[in-house]
């Protein structure tokens, strides 16, 4: 009797300690993945200073004032794609019809087909096409959306690109063009050194697509992720001379009173252009910067709403301009000294 009691502790305690090993082996494979996945989710930033490719070094001057600048989060770092679109822009051409000839080329440059007034001009150096096409390519639409111009690049160009239409305006034949900018992740698009800073436009007149240009570059995002400067560094390092930033005056504006006097072609007009001085900023956003294939990198800048001075015989004229400017953490961005 006494041994079968001794025999069944025995088991009990054999029971208990197999339970308690089993609890102890599932807390330290829980800590182990825990661990796993907290290392996997830490940020990866780049081991060497970036090239900041999508701004240039100026000595331009601007004022953040009480501009507040977003520097929440962090942003990916994209890739740029020297892919061209050669064959797929001959294929359009060609679905088109047979009488657009090839009237001009300079390999890796550029290549020009004409008919008549019509006319596609692939520029290889930005990688877009610019094209008038006067009897129209048929979209049978009232309007053009962001699903249109998804559409229309799949079909030419065989691309899932996504894109937001943020404005349109009427041209001076009845058309329609609308303005769109590609987007890259949700709130987060490319921009070019257009007048409306889009990447893209189509015109659309009696549910016919009569002329646009269309950017051809791929941005492939990679695993590095780009935290923001902060606004304390970034009003210490702004008006630098090394820093990355450039002011872009919005002329337009003053179509109707100061360049009615001045030829953009003239001297007198670059004399006036480097009179640009007293820039503020107004308000400022996060977007990627896109010139040419020569950046290979695509880097978040902030965006900056501002107003300047430019001065012509002794008086002052107020223009809104664009800046852009690095707003990668200099501790991950290399800048020339």
């Amino acid at each position: 009797m006494v041994l079968a009691h001794v025999k069944n502790m025995k088991n009990i305690l054999t029971k208990r300690n197999i339970i308690i090993g089993a609890i102890i082996l599932f807390i330290m494979l829980l800590a182990l993945l825990l661990y796993i996945l907290l290392v996997n989710d830490k940020p990866k930033y780049p081991e060497q200073p970036i090239k900041q490719d999508s701004i240039l070094q100026t000595e331009d001057q601007i004022d953040l004032g009480s501009t507040t600048i977003d520097n929440q989060g962090e942003y990916l770092l994209w890739q740029i794609s020297n892919q061209v679109k050669l064959e797929a822009v001959q294929n359009m051409i060609a679905s088109l019809g047979s009488e657009f000839k090839l009237e001009d080329s300079q390999d890796g440059v550029f290549y020009k087909w004409t008919y008549e007034d019509d006319q596609f001009f692939y520029d290889i150096t930005k990688n877009h096409i610019l094209f008038q096409y006067t009897e129209g390519i048929q979209f049978d639409s009232v309007e053009l959306t962001d699903t249109t111009f998804s559409t229309f690049v799949n079909k030419y160009f065989k691309e899932n690109w996504k894109y937001k239409v943020f404005k349109n305006e009427k041209g001076t034949n009845g058309e329609t063009i609308y303005y769109a900018k590609r987007i890259l992740s949700e709130d987060i698009y490319v921009e070019s050194r257009e007048h409306n800073q889009q990447t893209d436009y189509l015109a659309l007149k009696d549910g016919k697509i009569v002329y646009g240009k269309i950017l051809l570059t791929k941005f492939t995002p990679t695993d590095i992720q780009l935290p923001l400067i902060s606004q304390e560094q970034l009003n210490k390092y702004l008006n630098l001379k090394e820093y990355p930033k450039e002011i872009y005056p919005q002329y337009s504006a003053l179509e109707d009173s100061l360049l009615s006097q001045i030829d953009y072609l003239s001297e007198e007009f670059e004399e006036l252009a480097q009179t640009l001085a007293n820039c503020k900023s107004t308000s400022s956003e996060v977007v990627y910067l896109y010139k040419s294939f020569d950046q290979e990198l695509l880097t978040p800048v902030y965006k900056l709403e501002a107003q300047c001075e430019l001065t012509y015989e002794e008086k002052q004229y107020s223009v809104p301009a664009i800046a852009y400017v690095n707003a990668i953490d200099p501790e991950y961005v290399y800048i020339p000294e």
